[in-house]
């Protein structure tokens, strides 16, 4: 109910710097767009659907949510190791790596869901 009480507050502000003969100093104008700024946040906008795994062209970046099918931690011929995952979605699979995999960073189980941002 607080922030009903703000928003009143607020268009009150508006009406009476309106009813002025004069412009509003700074401090008002300040004052009356830091309330506007904290009590009517903009929305952001929306976000395209995430394209589906079947979709997906090489070189094109991709960031969302995929289903874990495996994961398991691996060694390279440099002898680093690298986490190797298939993930995917209800359209399809698509191999993935991890190559600045750290000792101690957890795999995740099959079954679970991470967010994934990247190149094809």
């Amino acid at each position: 109910m607080q922030n009903g009480k703000n928003l009143e507050a607020l268009q009150k502000m508006r009406e009476q710097l309106a009813q002025q003969a004069e412009p509003p100093t700074a401090e008002q104008a300040d004052a009356l767009l830091f309330q506007q700024a904290v009590l009517e946040p903009e929305e952001e906008p929306a976000k395209a659907p995430q394209v589906k795994v079947a979709k997906l062209v090489s070189g094109s970046p991709f960031e969302g949510f995929l289903l874990v099918r495996s994961a398991e931690v691996r060694t390279g011929k440099t002898g680093r190791a690298y986490m190797d995952l298939k993930l995917g979605d209800a359209s399809g699979e698509i191999v993935s790596k991890l190559w600045n995999y750290s000792e101690g960073t957890p795999v995740p189980a099959s079954g679970s869901v991470v967010c994934v941002a990247g190149a094809v």
